[in-house]
């Protein structure tokens, strides 16, 4: 159980500032399809689902 619970305000602004920030799921999502070996990763996912 942790110590303290945020409070909602706390959570509003953490979530404002996670808007903001310079990197997100789409550019990590495009550097993974850039670098080979974590391609390969997605690529071995992706021949899982079918």
């Amino acid at each position: 159980m942790p110590d303290s619970v945020p409070l909602p305000g706390e959570t509003i602004l953490l979530m404002e500032h996670l808007e903001g920030t310079p990197v997100h799921s789409g550019h990590i999502k495009e550097w993974t399809k850039r670098d080979p070996i974590l391609s390969q990763d997605d690529q071995r996912e992706a021949a899982l689902k079918s």
